[in-house]
């Protein structure tokens, strides 16, 4: 998986002193560390919408912002911490401190959150904890094209200490959580037309570690027709018996990487033919009808940090159904057939997934 790597390269700290009348750079074995932090791998940040946006690919990691913790490993307590110049990360560097650079410990951690959803203030985030606590909620992280990023260790990373009170600390950022796709949901058998007005993502935990685990209470659909979790709304029609988000977008969900989320397609306004063998002879299904996709291939035994998983992008993978597959409610597993679909993963990494009935 490429990764956006973070490479925080001490500065040395030249404190004059005078020595038998010679003015010498003398340095002292206090443990502190003036920090540069320089970054490589960065994409200039775009622009999208939740529910319909490019699709995820494979390649250099976005980033629109960042900001620097440096945490006291015994206490947990973030003893410094700034915001990322990216302009200056990518190029000369940024100094910990600019005009006045900061000096840390040398035994401190230093940790890094990229694409901060706008409602984390950083600078009020004061201990591990409190960084864990506000990035770890799915609901603070609803940009989907500029994925927040962070260690991909999910712990804050070491201080290699250097000669002459320089250090070195390389920080490999990834996605915190991974990334569902589908990509467009395609009618067959007997259908003749029919319009998607809902896609919902079911079995999956609202929050997560830092290292990307799901955690919290498991949300579940079950047959419930009130939808109360992840998802979105509107009305896509099909057409020649696809049905897709608008120019070339797809429907897109963040998840934590563990366990195996599914989605529910929900359908109105279902056409299909009753007789293809005699002349057409056309029924509209009245009232609401449902996909439910429970199941993955190649199987999968959970999702993992930092992987696409696409639906719909490679020709044979659709989310294929007929008549036969719609059900009255979401999610039922007495006398209901689910769909296994089969899929992909992208860098990010991406995955593709093939439905199969």
């Amino acid at each position: 998986m490429k990764k956006l790597v973070l490479i925080a390269a001490a500065a040395a700290a030249v404190l004059a002193s005078c020595t038998n009348g010679n003015n010498e750079n003398v340095p002292t074995n206090t443990g502190e560390t003036p920090l540069v932090i320089k970054l490589s791998g960065v994409k200039p940040a775009e622009v999208a919408t939740r529910a319909e946006q490019a699709a995820g690919v494979t390649g250099l990691l976005q980033m629109n912002d960042g900001h620097i913790f440096v945490i006291n490993a015994a206490t947990g307590v973030v003893i410094a911490e700034e915001p990322i110049v990216v302009a200056d990360a990518t190029g000369s560097g940024h100094i910990l401190g600019g005009a006045s650079p900061k000096v840390v410990p040398s035994n401190a951690l230093v940790y890094v959150l990229a694409n901060i959803p706008s409602d984390i203030a950083p600078a009020t985030l004061t201990t591990w904890a409190a960084i864990q606590a506000a990035a770890s909620a799915l609901a603070n992280n609803t940009d989907y094209t500029d994925a927040m990023m962070a260690n991909s260790t999910g712990v804050g990373s070491t201080i290699t200490p250097g000669a002459d009170k320089t250090g070195s600390v390389s920080i490999a950022l990834s996605p915190l959580y991974s990334r569902l796709e589908l990509h467009n949901v395609k009618g067959s058998g007997n259908i003749v037309s029919y319009d998607v007005t809902g896609v919902f993502v079911d079995d999956y935990y609202p929050e997560f570690t830092m290292v990307g685990a799901g955690a919290g209470t498991l949300f579940e659909q079950g047959i419930s027709t009130t939808f109360t979790g992840i998802g979105d709304t509107g009305s896509w029609s099909s057409a020649s018996l696809v049905a897709a988000p608008a120019a070339s977008n797809v429907w897109a969900y963040h998840v934590p990487a563990e366990g195996l989320p599914r989605l529910i397609v929900r359908m109105e306004n279902v056409v299909y033919d009753k007789d293809p063998s005699s002349a057409v002879n056309l029924e509209t299904i009245t009232g609401v009808r449902y996909i439910t996709i429970a199941n993955y291939q190649p199987e999968l035994i959970e999702f993992e940090r930092g992987k696409i998983y696409r639906i719909g992008a490679v020709a044979g993978s659709e989310l294929k159904f007929d008549e036969d597959d719609l059900t009255l409610v979401p999610g039922a597993v007495t006398d209901i057939e689910e769909l296994t679909v089969t899929a992909t993963v992208e860098d990010w990494v991406l995955e593709d997934l093939k439905p199969e009935l």
